[in-house]
């Protein structure tokens, strides 16, 4: 399962599969729900997330690049094509009911609630949006396997190992974020072996 999800998360940025077409929508708007004071309303609309030049024209670049490396045919590419909009189509409805999950959520952490009924009633709509997920992820698994059944052995050679190049990319900054971030106790002068110590010393001055 954890192999599967780092081979759709490697090639979200390659291929548009169903998974990235959905940033740019705009996110729907859900009522409150009854018997939920609201501390506060959103008075102002959503912004509407589209891509800006820049990404479209990077994410264009990358699906270039993935269809060259993979020497995809025009007759391939029409195919991916049809594909990818067929899983957008099937993905719509599965991310629209995640978006108004996650709101509804937000809007009752704002509420008045105490904290218990706070977790009440949050706790069954994010096993909802846990299943949810679940749904999307199956689907785009499949969404995948259409993809490779059009392609040939070799090309399927060459797409895992454009999948073990970026299962490790993927892994190096995942490390390196690690340790980018550091507790307080660590960054201490001189890299003294007994951080407690020294901070001790410098508070008695």
């Amino acid at each position: 399962m954890k192999k599967t999800f780092l081979t759709l998360a490697v090639l979200a940025l390659a291929f548009t599969v169903p998974s990235s077409v959905f940033a740019n929508e705009t996110e729907a708007q859900m009522a409150p729900s009854q018997n939920v004071p609201i501390q506060r309303e959103m008075t102002n609309k959503r912004p509407d997330f589209k891509k800006p030049p820049m990404q479209k024209q990077y994410m264009e670049k990358r699906k270039q690049e993935f269809e060259k490396r993979l020497n995809l045919t025009d007759e391939q590419k029409l195919k991916a094509k049809k594909i990818q909009e067929k899983g957008r189509e099937e993905m719509k409805p599965v991310m629209q009911q995640i978006r108004l999950k996650r709101e509804e959520i937000r809007k009752i952490e704002n509420s008045f609630n105490t904290d218990a009924d706070k977790k009440a009633l949050i706790e069954p709509l994010r096993n909802d949006v846990r299943e949810l997920n679940k749904k999307a992820h199956q689907m785009r698994v499949q969404n995948m396997k259409e993809f490779e059944g059009i392609l040939t052995q070799k090309q399927l050679k060459e797409l895992e190992k454009m999948k073990q190049e970026g299962r490790k990319k993927f892994e190096k900054n995942m490390k390196r974020q690690r340790n980018e971030f550091k507790p307080p106790f660590l960054m201490v002068p001189n890299d003294s072996p007994n951080p407690e110590i020294e901070i001790e010393k410098s508070t008695n001055k």
